[in-house]
């Protein structure tokens, strides 16, 4: 088994983890929003989501890859989810009442977690060019099953980078309430930020 892809493997998981992007936007509202539960919850969807792909391209049976008239789509539905997201985010901070009351798909954060990765274009540009790659690297040199090794070493990395981000979030909570509140509008106002952005681009091609 080769150490050094293996490792390759975690330092791309644990970078991919620390890009800016929809699913960290997620889940820093998230654990701001409702505190570690809920971050983790959202944390769970994306990286079991996340996980799902990583295993289905290393193990060759992806069925999907993002041509240019699908990431098009892709970048305008994400857009669409990131919008709803953010505005969702913003009412629920100027509520007292919490989501409990009126519970539904798009305030389960595990669901939004599953989303969040699959209407984000750069996580099958990622899948499709740089993973695979890995992927195809560690085929060859130790079979499909050093690239299922891989595969979980890189989502492993994700998790790790992640993790800290849930923490960070549900410290701010704890350290001051009022900070909270005012750090989901940000985060919220920067969903939409990135969704606006992402619509733009799919409708421009």
């Amino acid at each position: 088994m080769n150490a050094g892809l293996v490792a390759s493997a975690f330092a791309l998981g644990a970078t991919l983890g620390l890009l800016p992007g929809p699913v960290q936007l997620v889940l820093l509202t998230e654990a701001s929003r409702g505190g570690v539960r809920r971050g983790f919850a959202a944390m769970l969807g994306a990286n079991g989501m996340f996980g799902l792909l990583l295993v289905s391209f290393a193990a060759g049976t992806a069925f999907l890859a993002p041509n240019l008239m699908l990431l098009r789509i892709l970048k305008v539905t994400g857009g669409v989810f990131l919008l709803f997201l953010a505005s969702d985010s913003i009412l629920a901070s100027a509520r007292t009442t919490g989501d409990a009351d009126h519970p539904s798909v798009g305030r389960i954060p595990l669901f939004r977690g599953v989303f969040a990765v699959l209407l984000n274009p750069g996580a099958w540009v990622f899948l499709a060019t740089t993973a695979s790659s890995l992927f195809a690297t560690a085929a060859h040199s130790g079979g499909r099953p050093f690239a299922l090794v891989s595969a979980l070493t890189m989502l492993g990395g994700i998790a790790c980078v992640e993790r800290s981000m849930v923490l960070l979030g549900r410290g701010v909570r704890r350290f001051e309430q009022r900070l909270a509140y005012w750090l989901v509008p940000v985060l919220a106002t920067a969903l939409a930020g990135f969704g606006i952005l992402l619509m733009i681009q799919g409708l421009r091609g």
